[in-house]
Parts: structure tokens; C-alpha cells; sequence
């Protein structure tokens, strides 16, 4: 994650919309440890060096930054050190609404 995280500002991570979510609900106040998720989820992806991942629709936004973060990685070092990979949403189980109430997301 240390190595990600000088290629992507504050201010992007700020933008994810898991995060504007979350902290809207808690009165607008987050923390440096959901801020810093999306890095952390990249670093877990970019790991195993996979070609396709797939997920759901929620999940979508942050499959582009970890393609944004390994594209920015790799430029700076000016080598293809991290396997950019595809993704995909699969049109079954792309996203998965709650038991209770089948309007949410669950």
C-alpha cells in the first residue's frame, strides 16, 4: 500500500463514493483508515498479478482506480511492473439486493 499511495491525492480518495456514503452517514467525519481503503484493495488486487477480476457493480469504481494506480506506478518507474487488469460485472449476481427488503442493496 506504501507504494501506491504516492500516486493518488487525498482529494480522489476523498471523491469515492463508498467513502462520501459512509461518512455522510456518521455527521460527515471519516477516518484515515476508510479514506485509505481503496489503496489497500488495489494493493490486494495488484498482488497476484491478475489478468481479470471480477465484481460486483458497488465495486466497479474501485476496480478503476486500482487500473489508474498500477498505470500511474508503472509510468513513474517507466517500466510495466504491475499487470494493469481487465475487469468485469457479471450480468448474474452483479449485484445483490438484501434479504429483508428487496429494493436495497444488501
Amino acid at each position: 500500500m506504501n507504494l501506491l499511495s504516492p500516486h493518488i491525492t487525498v482529494g480522489k480518495l476523498g471523491d469515492m463514493i463508498q467513502y462520501k456514503d459512509k461518512t455522510a452517514k456518521e455527521g460527515g467525519t471519516g477516518n484515515l483508515a476508510l479514506l485509505t481503503y481503496p489503496v489497500l484493495m488495489a494493493a490486494d488486487i495488484l498482488l497476484y498479478d491478475s489478468d481479470l477480476v471480477i465484481v460486483g457493480q458497488d465495486q466497479q469504481q474501485h476496480l478503476e482506480l486500482t487500473r489508474d494506480l498500477a498505470s500511474k506506478f508503472n509510468n513513474f518507474y517507466e517500466k510495466d511492473l504491475l499487470k494493469i487488469p481487465q475487469f468485469t460485472i457479471p450480468s448474474l449476481g452483479g449485484k445483490i439486493m438484501g434479504l429483508k427488503n428487496p429494493e436495497k442493496k444488501m
